[in-house]
């Protein structure tokens, strides 16, 4: 059934919508933010994922999935063969991208010096500050660092402004954190799937973040983002997050 009707029907809307966002797209100077998902962590990983996204619309463009088959068998090489395959489609569907934002992977960056010179590769603050911000919780679960704690947002928010009013890019790549962990919705970690359904659960993931990523938050009476407060086991505080309209069916 999956295999005869439902992955090639996956594939055909999948690739409708691409058509449509590059259309869309085309002949605009293009910001693509990039990140790899592993199925599972460590050199256990069977499966990558890597998906491109516009950096203004949210809008994904592109998601590339490769079975680590397909690299001799080493999962460390699979996030950059998924990112080369993934960018080279989009230049040849005539996108003009002049800028690509991702983590700093040795792999990535190498290759952007030595095959794509004249697109400019950007390093993501996000993944830096979410770094730092680990490490301030690491240090500040250790015996008599307890106070390190209440300074974690404090000392990540500082992280922001000095990058924000610095000379040096501040895109940020936290808008596909939170598409890897849809994806989870599709693809549970806890279940394996042979590779055209992996893809398929991707796409699937795909096509629900691009039809919500763009919903309206809730107002208040007076007209301000009503926002919901949330507390963080990790980070041993209480934050908040603005509401958004129900999702799309």
């Amino acid at each position: 059934m999956q295999r005869t009707y439902l992955i090639p029907t996956i594939e055909e809307i999948w690739k409708k919508e691409q058509n449509e966002l590059f259309e869309h797209f085309h002949n605009q100077d293009l910001v693509v933010l990039g990140d790899g998902r592993m199925d599972s962590p460590g050199h256990s990983a069977q499966y990558c994922s890597y998906t491109l996204m516009e950096m203004i619309s949210k809008k994904i463009l592109c998601i590339i999935t490769m079975d680590k088959r397909m690299t001799e068998r080493k999962s460390t090489n699979l996030e950059k063969a998924c990112f080369k395959i993934g960018l080279q489609f989009l230049l040849d569907k005539g996108m003009k991208i002049i800028e690509v934002v991702t983590d700093a992977h040795i792999q990535v960056e190498a290759l952007m010096k030595r095959e794509y010179p004249n697109i400019k590769h950007s390093f993501d603050i996000w993944h830096g500050a979410k770094n730092l911000g680990k490490k301030v919780i690491k240090a500040g679960q250790e015996k008599g660092n307890k106070s390190l704690l209440d300074w974690t947002r404090d000392v990540v928010n500082h992280y922001w402004y000095s990058a924000e009013i610095s000379k040096t890019t501040d895109e940020s790549t936290a808008g596909l954190e939170n598409f890897q962990n849809l994806i989870l919705k599709y693809a549970s970690k806890r279940h394996s799937y042979n590779p055209p359904s992996y893809r398929a659960r991707n796409f699937l993931a795909a096509l629900d973040h691009n039809a919500n990523c763009q919903r309206n938050t809730f107002l208040n009476k007076d007209g301000s983002t009503r926002y919901q407060r949330y507390y963080s086991k990790k980070g041993g505080r209480w934050s908040t997050y603005a509401l958004r309209e129900d999702k799309k069916l």
